[in-house]
């Protein structure tokens, strides 16, 4: 399921370009997308505007775009029009789907700043946001500032050609990935020291359900296992691949995991307690996946080495995630050591910058997915 929520922010150039560009994003939306039901909902402002719920079929939804009147306002509020989207439309959200949104713009909004801070606040709850800016006036900061992954954003001066890149940009991302459906084990190490803080690790979990919101979580494809580390390992949090056999269960767990305000990182042990405790209860056939997620450099530097071989050599497929900035608390030479290749590893700012690269994340999973499957497949066909 995709619903989409669509925030039309007008300023005074455009608005039936606007309801063209959506509608044909939806006719020309790939097979697998087209499938899906789909809600929407217009934002221009809080007296024009209709939530998922309003228009049940194609035709009704349409009428309501092309009567959507053109509002001729002198400002460009785009923080203002997300904040109403978070506070208004996304409680009425369907769970456990995909969440995306577009913003439409001609122009910088008058409030750049908390366009900004609105945007993170849509990422922060695991929204997919899609920038679109048309024209001389577009700020190009400004729609990476709005987007989910900079990549996610398409800046066009001619009409038709921004159409053209639009529905390409939306649909290509709305697509499923194979690899979401394949058989894989995927394992989370997670950073639980009290250099992040609360409010930080809230975010990194959500950051991890987003990632996962696109997989098929069941005993036949995705399985999930979790595990913390500070002060040791806290097994007595530990999340093994067979407690939950659906992706509503999976998500519910994440988000429930609680931070331990750690006084050291030892981010070895807890590599070790996912190739003792976990993979020994991996399925042979699938792709093993671990993903470890830090702020910092472990205390035993030699050790978080040799774990991360360790589990390299038995088959797992390692990623590192860094939050923060190589000038304070990030050492790029253990993130590369953790993932066993620098193209494996990926970093953000902040935790609240954590969606920028869930795409990215996303794809060099997908690679390492269809890599290990082939070697296993391989080392099959050589047995047989």
């Amino acid at each position: 399921m995709v619903p989409f929520a669509v925030l039309l922010v007008t300023a005074c150039l455009f608005s039936s370009l606007e309801a063209s560009v959506v509608k044909r994003e939806k006719n020309d939306c790939p097979a697998k997308c087209k499938s899906e039901p789909l809600d929407i909902s217009f934002i221009v402002d809080s007296k024009d505007s209709f939530g998922f719920t309003a228009n049940t079929d194609k035709n009704s939804l349409e009428g309501a775009i092309n009567m959507m009147p053109y509002r001729s306002g002198v400002t460009t509020e785009t923080g203002m029009a997300i904040k109403w989207y978070l506070d208004n439309h996304l409680p009425q959200v369907r769970p456990n789907v995909r969440h995306v949104v577009i913003v439409l713009t001609d122009g910088n909004s008058q409030q750049p700043e908390i366009t900004k801070e609105e945007a993170m606040k849509a990422h922060a709850q695991g929204l997919d946001v899609f920038a679109i800016g048309v024209g001389h006036e577009v700020s190009k900061q400004e729609l990476h500032n709005i987007a989910s992954d900079a990549s996610e954003n398409a800046e066009k001066k001619d009409t038709w050609l921004f159409q053209s890149k639009a529905i390409s940009l939306i649909s290509s991302n709305l697509s499923p990935k194979a690899c979401q459906f394949d058989p894989v084990d995927i394992s989370f190490v997670i950073d639980s020291s009290v250099s992040i803080g609360e409010q930080n690790f809230t975010l990194g979990l959500a950051f991890i359900r987003h990632f996962l919101d696109s997989f098929e979580i069941n005993p036949s494809s995705i399985r999930v296992a979790a595990i913390m580390f500070g002060e040791g390992v806290y097994s007595n949090q530990a999340m093994p691949f067979d407690m939950y056999q659906n992706k509503e269960d999976t998500l519910d767990a994440i988000l429930s995991l609680r931070w331990m305000h750690a006084t050291r990182t030892d981010t070895g042990r807890g590599i070790d307690f996912m190739v003792d405790q976990f993979l020994p209860n991996a399925r042979p056939y699938a792709a093993h996946i671990g993903i470890v997620i830090t702020d910092g450099k472990s205390q035993e530097e030699y050790r978080t080495m040799e774990s991360a071989e360790r589990a390299r050599n038995a088959g797992v497929t390692m990623y590192a995630v860094g939050v923060g900035s190589f000038d304070s608390n990030l050492d790029a030479e253990e993130l590369t050591n953790i993932a066993g290749d620098s193209a494996r590893v990926l970093t953000a700012d902040n935790y609240a910058m954590l969606n920028s690269i869930k795409a990215s994340l996303t794809d060099i999973t997908c690679v390492g997915i269809e890599r290990s499957l082939q070697s296993q497949r391989e080392v099959f066909q050589a047995q047989g």
